[in-house]
């Protein structure tokens, strides 16, 4: 066998950015579960050819970074840290490893489980809720930011800005 036949049959993966988290299967065919790379990763499920691996240990939550840009985060935040229980309610698609739950579903877990007197079920529930929170908030800082400028810009060239009906 040649060295360029050898070089085909090794794992390979793209990284885009040296502090992405996650790179792309490059091998035809994807790779199998037990497959180790040069670096000691070793892969725990099948990975097709073109999906994302993570090169590290991505907590639920955290951010996914491709190209240096958090692309994503982490998701399944609350069932994973509750192992997926079976008093969750059906997921949307069931895994090996857990489920896929409607994005809101929390919620309504909340609802049902966020008063209850022990500490290791409310506190999943006030960690996610701190999480959408500090989202809803980043979102309306980022809208008002962008607004500004905008507004500023328009100033700068003399044009005035729109007129609102409630004015």
């Amino acid at each position: 066998m040649s060295d360029a036949d050898q070089d085909l049959k090794w794992p390979l993966y793209i990284l885009m950015h040296g502090a992405d988290n996650v790179a792309i299967v490059a091998n035809d065919g994807g790779l199998p579960a037990g497959t180790v790379f040069p670096s000691g990763l070793t892969l725990r499920d099948k990975v097709p050819q073109g999906h994302k691996l993570a090169l590290v240990d991505i907590a639920a939550g955290d951010p996914v970074i491709r190209y240096n840009v958090a692309i994503g985060f982490a998701t399944q935040y609350i069932a994973a840290k509750f192992q997926y229980q079976p008093a969750l309610g059906p997921p949307l698609l069931q895994t090996k490893s857990g489920g896929v739950y409607q994005p809101f579903s929390w919620m309504i877990w909340g609802w049902h489980y966020a008063t209850s007197q022990d500490i290791r079920i409310r506190r999943p529930f006030f960690e996610g809720e701190m999480i959408v929170l500090a989202g809803s908030f980043l979102c309306v800082g980022v809208f008002f930011a962008i607004t500004n400028r905008r507004t500023r810009k328009r100033r700068a060239r003399g044009r005035k800005p729109p007129v609102s009906a409630c004015q």
